[in-house]
């Protein structure tokens, strides 16, 4: 596939994918509740919908690493997305209500790592990274068709919820038959470590030997030729020792080389960075969950409250636009530092803020907390994460922001009694300041490891 229409196909699935989320994440607790669901039980659902990814996304990441079936893998998740989306509407106790939300919730972000890792293995025609104008159009998608739904909603009703997101869903299975996933495999096989990630995938080699075959020879010295120089003798030599270069060990499974999960988590500097950026993503519990009803409870309409979320959209789309020129002036690591600086000042600030203007200012720091952070960490695991490990580490990022953590800091909340208190977003600040010590003792660990952070 030409590069250009491949681009067009990973642009168009990521607006399409992330335009689902746009449906789901703010609308789904309104289908729930337009069902007669207690408002209690609703809120159950929605924090415990953060845990089926923590299961998902690392067990489909690892078949992908290992089987190499991107694009199966992919359809197969959308499927069972789609027909669990279906099954909403002959749901008819709590039980099921809670049960097809955790599936949905388990298949479709398990699909998000193996995108991500084919929206990083594209390149534009002058070699650079096409990956931040990907997920640019994801931004875009989620904004676009969450307002989308808030107009399907007023004029059908709720049911216009699971009718969209199923629509988008299977938009999504008709488009990935033609997205350029089959490059993945072939890069896994013919490459097994990257050029700049071969610290992360080490596998043993054999020492290089330049003995012949048995001749009549006495001393073979080898030159710097692959011609040996002989002097007479009666004694033959040992056959020659098999050469295994470092391409060769990657590419062909040995005893000795690691699964791609052991390859991370063996790599301290790597896994605490992926934690740190987790930390800063998981921030967004309370956004996600009880920020619109504070915001309520403090006298703003729902116009206002769908600006702030615009507020932060905006200012999340423009970092993504000057990516490349970020990135070429400050290193994924320092840019996830400042991200979790950032991002802790405006939790900080929207804790102590009334006034919409002032709550806007601070929302404008989302650049930071998703675009910054994001492509940060994307940028980081690609240059320091080899091939058969990368989507594995993708994973591993998007089970701990999106689902043990974020689950863990909107449950804190809730045992704080926070729920609908400003200092929810306080405790938002402290997760994210929790990921600078971490990023810091990274990056000093790879300096002293001789690694430019």
């Amino acid at each position: 596939m030409p590069a250009r229409h491949a681009g067009l196909s990973l642009c168009g699935f990521y607006f399409l994918f992330y335009g689902f989320y746009g449906v789901t994440i703010p609308y789904l607790p309104v289908w729930l509740a337009s069902r007669g669901l207690d408002p209690a039980f609703v809120g159950v659902v929605i924090a415990a919908a953060f845990l089926p990814k923590v299961v998902s996304a690392p067990i489909f990441a690892h078949a992908a690493d290992i089987w190499g079936k991107h694009r199966v893998l992919i359809q197969l998740l959308l499927f069972a997305t789609l027909f669990s989306l279906v099954l909403f509407f002959y749901a008819q106790t709590q039980a099921w209500f809670f049960s097809l939300t955790m599936a949905v919730n388990f298949f479709a972000p398990a699909i998000l790592p193996l995108m991500d890792r084919a929206a990083l293995a594209h390149r534009r025609a002058d070699g650079a990274s096409s990956y931040t104008t990907i997920r640019l159009c994801g931004s875009l998608g989620f904004a676009v068709f969450s307002l989308l739904c808030g107009v399907l909603i007023d004029g059908v009703g709720a049911d216009g919820v699971i009718w969209l997101g199923a629509a988008l869903t299977l938009a999504c299975m008709v488009l990935a038959r033609v997205l350029p996933l089959d490059d993945i495999s072939r890069t896994r096989k013919a490459r097994a470590v990257s050029p700049d990630a071969a610290h992360v995938l080490a596998p043993a080699t054999a020492t290089t030997t330049a003995t012949p075959t048995p001749t009549p020879t006495a001393t073979a010295t080898p030159t710097a030729t692959a011609t040996p120089t002989a002097t007479p003798t009666a004694t033959p030599t040992p056959t020659a020792t098999p050469t295994a270069t470092p391409q060769q060990s990657a590419s062909t499974p040995t005893r000795r080389q690691r699964a791609p999960l052991v390859q991370i988590l063996s790599d301290a500097p790597v896994f605490w960075c992926i934690v740190a950026s987790a930390l800063i993503q998981a921030s967004n519990g309370y956004l996600y969950s009880y920020a619109s009803l504070y915001w309520l409870d403090l006298g703003l309409d729902t116009r206002q409250i769908g600006l702030l979320w615009t507020v932060g959209i905006g200012a999340e789309v423009v970092l993504f636009m000057l990516a490349r020129h970020v990135l070429a002036r400050i290193s994924p690591i320092r840019l996830i530092m400042l991200s979790g600086a950032m991002t802790a000042l405006r939790w900080a600030g929207l804790a102590w803020a009334v006034d919409p203007a002032a709550m806007a200012m601070f929302q404008v720091l989302q650049a930071f907390t998703l675009a910054g952070n994001n492509m940060a960490i994307m940028a980081f695991l690609a240059q320091r994460v080899g091939d058969q490990a990368r989507t594995t580490a993708i994973a591993l990022y998007t089970m701990l922001s999106a689902g043990l953590f974020m689950f863990l800091a909107i449950n804190l909340v809730n045992l704080l009694g926070l729920a609908q208190s400003g200092w929810g977003f306080a405790v938002m600040a402290g997760c994210a300041t929790l990921a600078l010590p971490l990023i810091a003792w990274s990056a000093r660990r790879r300096k002293l490891e001789g690694s430019v952070p």
